[in-house]
């Protein structure tokens, strides 16, 4: 790509490229060819003096599949040191959705010509057959807004910027954020190496094009904050017995339903309102723990949850859910009373009702290690008790094999609810203007929307507080109390080997964030879409227009 080609071709031909290149999460080979890809197209531009350009590939840190993330610094002199962060992923979902077709879903002119033949939904119809919507793996979410930070970097680079533009793309976002987590301690010492003055950062993540509303419009929305992700988990032991000596035994799955039932869709979770209130739990996971078929009541299930948040801490949460677990126990409880009233009027004998407790992973974790003589004799413990399980490379998975690790090694065989969270955490980032720089990028994003309405002339771009899904921009601050942050890290199995978020630059970051990236629809679907029109035109005047507001301060 080394020919001069005007900005709206640039862009369209950086997404294609991107796209090419089959970057699914956890593929590590294809998600390091796309870091390579961006460094190349970064390391490629000659800047005009005095501008300056550094570029580097970055091995994300405690990563297993050792991806690479890929940084690039345009400095410019008359800076003063304030830095402009244009971030995004470049790892994409699979395309098991698009069936036969999901090797050409890699090849968005090749994908959008076969879907002319396919049966469709009929608003993506009408945007195939509008020729303004370009259909494929990734065209959206997000290489093309990877691919309009690229050529906007190169625009700067060649034309001049009173700004440093930090440009930033992580592997891994659509599984865990291995990639920015892994990235933080980097980009951190980076900026103070570099003395930088970051006033905010930008995501290229689409603006989700919505569904018509009753009114037949649509939305693009903007937003200034992004939702917060935590996955409660409870792990529950019941009483090994015969199915023929039911009530001598206590069913795991049964007290593990009661908990799925009064969790899922629970509202006391909820939060947000209007346009930006977020989705009530949903059950992701549930899984009695036992090899094989057996005619023994399971002694052991589990099930965890997603659970979206704003502005509830992790104790609160964590709160809610031990006592939800209390009242699934009591619900347990009565059901095999009134069950058992029941068999004992047949005919049938008593047998007592056991006590179910419930108590933290981190009451349990405690609990477990003061049995042992020393916390080293406790970690050698736990680790050969490990060594006798099967190994797993998802990280939820290896959080569960520590707690039936540490409940083996409790002796105990009392029935217990233990309450936790599990891989991954994203802290929510909410815009409340506590400071000059939130208060500046939130008057920002109004006047890009008032601006993106006159250029594309309609009324579809919106402001909303908070995205509605989770992204990387969760990692480049943190707005609540650090304690918040050890409190997770005591609640969460395997903390700082299956999961680690490094706490103190964390904490010390703190940067304004917003979606400055294209506009699409369908994410992660087999009709996942880029509007043309609007992202190679509309798209690149909003953030320039971003940038020269912010590269005038004083």
């Amino acid at each position: 790509m080394n020919q001069k080609l005007a900005l709206e071709d640039e862009i369209l031909l950086l997404t294609k490229h991107l796209c090419a290149i089959a970057s699914v999460s956890t593929d590590a080979g294809k998600e390091n060819e796309c870091a390579e890809f961006i460094f190349n197209y970064l390391s490629s531009i000659q800047p005009v003096s005095p501008l300056t350009i550094e570029a580097d590939l970055i091995p994300c840190e405690k990563d297993p599949w050792n991806r690479k993330a890929v940084l690039g610094l345009l400095s410019s002199p008359d800076s003063q040191g304030r830095t402009v962060i244009l971030t995004g992923h470049f790892d994409v979902v699979s395309t098991d959705v698009c069936g036969e077709l999901k090797s050409q879903a890699f090849e968005p002119d090749l994908y959008t010509k076969l879907l002319q033949a396919r049966s469709l939904n009929p608003e993506a119809k009408r945007d195939l057959d509008s020729g303004n919507w370009l259909f494929g793996r990734g065209v959206m979410d997000m290489k093309g807004g990877l691919a309009l930070f690229l050529a906007i970097f190169k625009e700067y680079a060649e034309s001049g910027c009173g700004v440093n533009l930090l440009f930033l793309a992580v592997p891994d976002e659509e599984n865990s954020s291995a990639g920015m987590r892994g990235t933080i301690r980097k980009l951190n010492s980076f900026i103070k190496e570099k003395k930088l003055d970051v006033i905010a950062a930008f995501t290229g993540e689409p603006c989700f094009r919505t569904t018509p509303n009753a009114s037949g419009q649509s939305f693009r929305p903007y937003y200034t904050g992004t939702t917060g992700k935590i996955m409660p988990f409870f792990y529950c032991v019941g009483k090994a017995a015969h199915v023929n000596d039911y009530f001598q035994g206590l069913s795991s799955v049964l007290l593990a339903s009661e908990i799925v039932t009064k969790m899922e869709a629970n509202p006391a979770f909820l939060e947000g309102q209007g346009n930006w209130l977020l989705s009530p739990p949903a059950c992701l996971g549930f899984e009695i723990r036992r090899n094989g078929y057996s005619v023994t009541l399971p002694e052991r299930a589990v099930c965890y949850f997603n659970l979206l948040t704003i502005e509830k801490t992790p104790q609160e949460i964590l709160s809610l859910c031990v006592g939800l677990a209390q009242d699934a126990a009591s619900s347990t409880l009565e059901t095999l009373k009134t069950s058992e009233e029941t068999f004992i009027r047949r005919g049938g004998t008593s047998s007592p009702l056991p006590k179910i407790k419930v108590l933290s992973y981190s009451e349990l974790l405690n609990k477990v290690r003061s049995q042992f003589k020393d916390d080293k004799t406790f970690d050698r413990a736990l680790k050969k008790e490990l060594s006798s399980r099967q190994d797993s490379s998802d990280e939820r998975e290896q959080a569960i094999r520590i707690i039936e690790a540490i409940i083996s090694l409790s002796h105990s065989s009392e029935p217990q609810i233990v309450v936790g969270f599990l891989p991954p955490y994203y802290p929510p980032r909410i815009n409340k203007r506590r400071n000059e720089k939130e208060s500046r990028i939130k008057d920002l994003i109004h006047e890009v929307i008032a601006k993106s309405n006159h250029l594309a002339c309609d009324s579809d771009s919106t402001f909303i507080e908070v995205f509605g899904g989770i992204t990387d921009l969760s990692y480049l601050g943190y707005e609540g109390d650090p304690k918040d942050l050890q409190f997770i890290a005591e609640n969460l199995p395997g903390w700082g080997e299956t999961f680690w978020i490094p706490i103190q630059e964390l904490t010390e970051l703190s940067i304004p964030i917003a979606n400055l990236g294209p506009s699409g629809k369908d994410a992660h679907k087999m009709t996942e879409r880029l509007e043309l029109d609007y992202s190679l035109r509309t798209a690149p005047e909003l953030l320039r227009f971003a940038i020269k507001k912010l590269s005038k301060l004083q």
